[in-house]
């Protein structure tokens, strides 16, 4: 994502796709990330669920590779769901960008 703009920006191939094989208990999942930040300017997250804004995260102010937990997100029973992640540069000039090095989800609990 570059540049200054108040559009949410699809992360680059920040997406994971988790399906739920237990017919009765929903799956938590944790999602976090490793960004760099090219500039001290502000910027926030959305995670989306199936395209559906399910997280908002904001508003950060940061320079250099920071990580972020997104927190806990839950995938219904006998499901497929998709998670992506979406950035916004808040404040800051032409020059800015935003890499993610990595979007890892981890498996939490079945509850």
């Amino acid at each position: 994502s570059q540049g200054k703009s108040t559009v949410q920006v699809n992360l680059g191939n920040c997406r994971h796709t988790v399906w739920n094989y237990s017919s009765s208990k929903s799956m938590q999942i944790n999602l976090t990330a490793v960004i760099n930040f090219a500039a001290d300017d502000t910027y926030a997250f959305q995670i989306r669920q199936n395209g559906s804004t399910v997280g908002t995260f904001g508003t950060y102010s940061a320079r250099g590779v920071q990580t972020y937990n997104f927190g806990t997100f839950t995938v219904p029973p006998n499901s497929t769901v998709t998670f992506d992640l979406y950035g916004t540069i808040l404040t800051g000039s032409g020059g800015d960008s935003i890499y993610v090095n990595s979007f890892t989800a981890s498996y939490t609990q079945f509850v």
